[in-house]
């Protein structure tokens, strides 16, 4: 999500950011981070239909930088 093209990114606020799948899949056209006080929540992709195809929730999450 961070690396992200620009025209890749279809939404992004303080609560999801939304982009655009590679290779143009039926199954998984775009996916949405969910954020909570700014921590991810949960992961869901969706088909070209906007169906929810997976959902991963995160129930602990550590962010370590490089």
């Amino acid at each position: 999500y961070f690396n992200s093209l620009p025209e890749n990114i279809l939404e992004s606020n303080f609560k999801n950011i939304s982009i655009k799948l590679p290779n143009n899949n039926s199954y998984l056209s775009y996916a949405t981070l969910m954020l909570e006080n700014n921590i991810p929540h949960s992961l869901t992709y969706y088909d070209k239909n906007n169906n929810p195809k997976l959902n991963i929730i995160y129930t602990k999450f550590i962010f370590e930088s490089p």
